[in-house]
C-alpha cells in the first residue's frame, strides 16, 4: 500500500464518522472520535500492508500496541454492534472504488 490508500482510509473514515483528520491524528479520548481513529489505524494496518509501528507512527506517533488494540476493539464491535458493522463495510466498500 502507498500513502495514496492510507489518505483514501483515512478520507473514508472522516467522512463517515464527521471527524477531522486532526481528530484522528489526535490525543482525544472521548469515545466518537477515539473509536473512528481506531477503526482508521485498523484498516489502514489490515488493507495497508503496514507493520503496526509504521501505521501507529501515521497516526500521530502511537505506539505499535496501540495499533494492536485498535484491532481487537474494532473486532470486537464487528462481532457485537451490526450498525458499525454496516458503516465500517461502506468504508471498505469505498475503498474498492
Amino acid at each position: 500500500m502507498d500513502k495514496h490508500t492510507v489518505k483514501k482510509i483515512t478520507l473514508a473514515v472522516m467522512e463517515e464518522y464527521e471527524v477531522t483528520c486532526l481528530d484522528l491524528l489526535g490525543g482525544c479520548r472521548i469515545q466518537p472520535l477515539a473509536f473512528a481513529r481506531q477503526v482508521a489505524m485498523s484498516l489502514c494496518y489490515e488493507y495497508g500492508n503496514l507493520s503496526s509501528t509504521r501505521v501507529g507512527v501515521l497516526f500521530g506517533g502511537r505506539c505499535h500496541g496501540t495499533v494492536l488494540h485498535a484491532r481487537k476493539v474494532v473486532t470486537r464491535k464487528l462481532e457485537t454492534d451490526e450498525e458499525e458493522r454496516i458503516r465500517i463495510k461502506k468504508i471498505t466498500v469505498s475503498l474498492n472504488d
